[in-house]
């Protein structure tokens, strides 16, 4: 099983001038048999076919949280918290997902 879900808020605030989005993206994926990248390719295959015998990895909660400030239509500020849990996983054999990691980030739309 797989499920993903986003909640939010989204609002203006000071009088309009600053546009607000905060909230977080929540992923489950229960137990699981990791799939194979053959680079060759570029194809995905069934580690089990392949390899023989390969470890199942256990469900997985993965949280991401967001920021995102907009001022004036000028600047957008944002931040996001990925993997908020630190919770270590597998999406293919061989390759471990980064840990947690802060992004911060400023766009700016200049006037003249």
């Amino acid at each position: 099983l797989r499920y993903t879900a986003a909640f939010y808020y989204r609002g203006s605030l000071i009088e309009e001038t600053l546009d607000l989005k905060v909230g977080g993206q929540f992923r489950y994926r229960s137990d699981y048999d990791p799939l194979l990248l053959h680079p060759e390719t570029g194809l995905f295959t069934h580690a089990s076919a392949a390899m023989g015998d390969v470890r199942a990895y256990t469900d997985m909660l993965r949280v991401d949280l967001f920021l995102f400030a907009t001022i004036k239509r000028r600047a957008t500020i944002h931040l996001v918290l990925h993997n908020a849990l630190d919770t270590p996983y597998v999406n293919t054999v061989f390759y471990p997902m980064h840990d947690r990691s802060l992004r911060l980030g400023v766009d700016w739309v200049f006037f003249d």
